[in-house]
């Protein structure tokens, strides 16, 4: 099931703290979405930009780890 074609409201709060705070989909669309439509106010859609720079830096360390590690075939 893709998580992000719903809003958070309908999943069990368990999902919803899951999607916001361990793996931030809901970061991409439902808080900004949230705050655009004005359909309530939520300061995590302030956090936005905060948690995508985050979530690039972890990334980045991840990615250059596999780099570091990386052995070729040879061939």
């Amino acid at each position: 099931m893709r998580f992000i074609d719903l809003p958070l409201d309908v999943y069990n709060p368990v999902i919803t703290f899951i999607l916001t705070f361990i793996v931030p989909i809901a970061f991409i669309n439902y808080y900004p979405a949230e705050l655009f439509l004005g359909k309530g106010f939520s300061a995590f859609a302030y956090l936005t930009p905060i948690v995508g720079l985050i979530s690039f830096v972890i990334a980045y360390n991840f990615w250059k780890i596999g780099l570091k590690n990386y052995t070729s075939t040879g061939s």
